[in-house]
């Protein structure tokens, strides 16, 4: 079920993010699509990451009340 608040949170926070590191001169990519290598192929999954910083860290930005099982999860399919 959707949360109007929140929703609005996660739609803000990213750019808002994004435009914060970019001022500062780090280097940021916003709603990064990586791909995924299986068997020598590359598989277009449409997995994606909320900011990648300097080509080494994920940021994967939520607005949520506790830090859930499956947030861990994304966050470790994204890094594989």
């Amino acid at each position: 079920m959707a949360h109007p608040v929140r929703d609005c949170l996660n739609r803000f926070m990213k750019p808002a993010w994004h435009m914060t590191l970019e001022q500062r001169g780090i280097k940021v990519q916003r709603q990064l699509v990586l791909p995924v290598h299986y068997n020598g192929k590359t598989i277009e999954a449409g997995l994606r990451v909320d900011l990648l910083v300097d080509e080494c860290l994920v940021l994967e930005l939520k607005a949520i009340e506790s830090l859930q099982p499956v947030h861990t999860a994304e966050l470790l399919t994204c890094l594989k």
